[in-house]
């Protein structure tokens, strides 16, 4: 009420001096407007005593420079108005310069002083001008005007004041620690803990903020947006804010707040140590003034001037005394909160605290739970993975689900060869497909099969152009920019293959990531190695050691499900039965090393002539099979004679010894031929006999009566 008074008689003191001035003439007296001077005298004297009244009250903004030089020119021409001399100085001159200097910023007093010394020197001058009077220094005497203690009056009227104004402020509202009442009233919230600046919860032994996703923010934003409106319904504020302290980003980010202003600034993030808000993360405790431009520090999150003089914020400080955030309320009244106030908004933190930690413990614990149930599953699928790109495949439905990313790869190697195959591929890129090799000797993926450590790039863009993936000269990818590269190792610590994840996203893979998949990855290494273990063992179980052909028994299993499909599918069938000419002699002769090199080199010469789907097997002894699905009769006989005329035109080197082997086949072909699977073997069979009856090296197809 004080400060509406204070300004309308400001604006009454001005529109006074505007029509004093336009009314009359120069050097004429004001006689236009009844009892003017004495009128504006007593407004000045009233707006005077108001101003220094309302700042001992309730502090305002301080002085504007307009309202200053307006206060002071109607002062100077209610003083000449009058016919008052300047000296002995009136009362009201001296009224005005003690004012500014309470009410006013610092240094504003040398506003007025200004005006009401160069003002009366500039009048003096001038009158002595109109008046034919020259200007000597025995005239300047004579007026006065070069006598220092004309304006040492003024100058102390407005320099005193002002300095015990600022020790004034500085004294009673520099920030000090607070100290707790013994007594505290009644209120919703518990007791606020000990010491009253640091509020704590329950500890908590992990860094929460680790654990804090998108949802779990929204929910702590909603917690937070409750605390802070009922701060707004039990203070008398301007502003009720509340913000989240963000680790990674190192600043306080506003969370939700309550304000009677449009100029706040949504999700501003204000730096560790940057002004009031800031520092109050430094030094982690409250903050109290009633006079903000003391600290000459702008409240950040305001995008526009509001003229905040009075500001209150708690930090909300967990038990293992880690920054969470603070509670912040504002005014533009001076003096607007009280120790009480403090004490109260201390609950409204430890309220906060409270939820925050709560809120981010549920989310470790679901996170813990999620994490567990992936586990689960993966060992669950790992347990039925029979091959290794099945565990491949595992991961690439698992690892989704821990982290975003754009491209997986999975690698196995073969250290005969020395290189590395990329066996599958899960993503968008079109740069690498299965099948791709590259060689150990460089690269990052060497690099891990070689040392058997897992690297991590943050942003592989940045080190491109020093490092590559596999070969020199590959395509890079703008898209790559998190790479993160697995080993896979066995029990005696041999790298028998790499899992890498790819990211379009830069340090996409935090250390609880990480963490994370590492386990995985150790588990799928335990799958991975089985895998192979298996596929050993059948490989052991269905292809012959010698020939590295399908054994008889794997024969009997595949002809019998290739001559399911054809009978399904009305597709012809064809088989070959194949015997060595002479074979025992080679063995009687030369010895059983080198009929297994006969053997051996027939095997290479029959997979050599045959197509992709064409299965060959060694029957028994020096007996060969091949089935030959989709063909026909004269499709087999032609397949079975490339077969003869490579293995006549082959020549089988044993040490100086140069020799050559010719077979016999017979051919025979379902259903044309036989209705069933033994129906089939014993008609091929009867070809190859055949065959060997009428001479040898020859093809035979099967008729009826043989």
């Amino acid at each position: 009420m004080v400060k509406k008074i204070q300004t309308l008689l400001e604006y009454i003191l001005i529109i006074a001096y505007s029509i004093a001035v336009f009314s009359t003439r120069f050097d004429a007296p004001f006689q236009t407007i009844p009892h003017i001077y004495p009128i504006a005298t007593l407004i000045i004297t009233a707006v005077c005593i108001l101003m220094v009244i309302g700042y001992l009250r309730t502090p305002t903004s301080p002085l504007s420079f307009i309202r200053i030089l307006a206060l002071t020119s109607t002062a100077h021409f209610v003083l000449h108005g009058t016919g008052s001399p300047l000296l002995p100085v009136p009362p009201l001159a001296l009224l005005v310069m003690v004012s500014t200097g309470l009410a006013g910023k610092n240094y504003s007093w040398i506003i007025p002083f200004l005006i009401f010394t160069l003002g009366e020197t500039v009048r003096s001058l001038a009158l002595l001008l109109f008046n034919g009077v020259p200007v000597t220094s025995a005239t300047l005497m004579d007026e006065r005007l070069l006598d220092p203690f004309r304006y040492l009056y003024l100058l102390c009227a407005g320099m005193l004041p002002a300095l015990l104004s600022a020790s004034y402020r500085l004294e009673r509202y520099a920030p000090r620690k607070a100290s707790l009442p013994q007594s505290i009233g009644q209120g919703p919230f518990p007791e606020p803990p000990s010491p009253p600046d640091i509020i704590k919860t329950k500890a908590f032994t992990v860094n929460l903020s680790e654990y804090t996703s998108s949802s779990d923010s929204k929910e702590i934003e909603d917690l937070l947006s409750s605390v802070v409106y009922f701060m707004s319904r039990n203070f008398r504020c301007f502003s009720s804010l509340g913000f989240i302290f963000d680790p990674k980003r190192q600043a306080f980010v506003l969370n939700s707040f309550h304000s009677k202003s449009v100029n706040i600034i949504k999700g501003v993030a204000i730096p560790l140590g940057s002004g009031i808000i800031g520092r109050i993360g430094t030094e982690k405790r409250s903050f109290m003034t009633g006079d903000l431009h003391v600290y000459n520090s702008d409240l950040q999150y305001y995008g526009a001037e509001e003229h905040i003089n009075s500001i209150l914020a708690v930090p909300i400080i967990s038990e293992q005394n880690e920054l969470l955030g603070t509670l912040v309320l504002d005014s533009n009244n001076r003096q607007a909160f009280k120790d009480q106030d403090k004490d109260t908004l201390k609950r409204f933190s430890y309220l906060a605290a409270a939820l925050i930690t709560t809120a981010r413990m549920r989310s470790l614990q679901e996170k813990s739970a999620r994490t567990f149930q992936t586990f689960y599953e993966a060992s669950h699928q790992f347990t039925t993975a029979l091959k290794a790109e099945h565990v491949f495949k595992v991961l690439f439905e698992v690892v989704p689900t821990v982290v975003s990313c754009s491209r997986q790869i999975g690698v196995v190697f073969d250290e005969e060869k020395g290189v590395g195959t990329v066996l599958c591929v899960s993503g968008t890129s079109s740069d690498l497909a299965p099948g791709f090799t590259f060689p150990i000797n460089a690269g990052l993926y060497s690099f891990v099969f070689q040392k058997r450590k897992s690297i991590m790039v943050a942003d592989f863009q940045q080190c491109a152009d020093r490092y590559y993936r596999f070969v020199p000269d590959e395509i890079n990818t703008p898209a790559i920019r998190s790479l993160i590269i697995f080993p896979i190792i066995d029990d005696e610590q041999r790298c028998r293959g790499l899992f890498s994840i790819e990211s379009e996203e830069p340090d996409a893979f935090p250390p609880d990531v990480e963490r994370i998949l590492t386990t995985l990855i150790e588990n799928a290494s335990v799958a991975f190695i089985r895998a192979i273990l298996y596929q050993r063992m059948e490989r052991l179980a269905t292809i012959d050691g010698l020939t590295e052909l399908n054994n008889h028994r794997h024969f009997q299993e595949l002809l019998a499900g290739e001559i399911e499909r054809s009978r399904r599918y009305k597709r012809p069938l064809a088989l070959l039965i194949m015997d060595i000419d002479h074979f025992k002699t080679f063995n009687d002769t030369y010895g059983h090393p080198v009929g297994d090199l006969v053997l051996k080199e027939i095997a290479m010469c029959i997979r050599k002539s045959i197509r992709l789907n064409d299965t060959p097997a060694r029957y028994g002894g020096e007996e060969f099979v091949v089935i030959i699905p989709e063909t026909s009769e004269k499709g087999a006989f032609t397949t079975a004679e490339r077969i003869r005329s490579a293995i006549e035109r082959h020549t089988v080197i044993s040490l100086d010894r140069r020799l050559q082997v010719t077979i016999s086949i017979g051919c025979s072909a379902y259903p044309e031929n036989a209705p069933s699977q033994q129906a089939l073997i014993d008609t091929a069979d009867k070809a190859l006999y055949a065959a060997k009856k009428s001479g040898r090296n020859r093809v035979v197809l099967y008729q009826e009566g043989m």
